[in-house]
């Protein structure tokens, strides 16, 4: 028997076309590079995974300090909605 995958609800700006979205993420990943946040997503129609950058940090520390931030919340509200919209205003 397979078991299902855990997903985690977000809110987020889409920082590659600016539309407002609420989606389950797979998991979330940094790229020390840019200090994005990636959410990662599957795709039913296309049967892929997808990485769509919702977050931008100004320096590796905050990148950092924003992954284990969403971490704790998915610990403390683990069938809870993070809303990333709410924090850049």
């Amino acid at each position: 028997m397979r078991q299902e995958a855990k997903t985690f609800r977000y809110f987020a700006k889409s920082l590659d076309n600016g539309n407002y979205v609420i989606r389950e993420a797979i998991r979330f990943e940094g790229n020390v590079e840019n200090n994005f946040i990636y959410a990662v997503y599957y795709d039913d129609w296309n049967q892929a995974c997808i990485k769509e950058p919702i977050y931008a940090t100004s320096n590796e520390n905050e990148l950092h300090q924003a992954l284990a931030t969403v971490a704790l919340f998915y610990n403390n509200n683990p069938e809870g909605l993070l809303d990333l919209c709410t924090i850049e205003e």
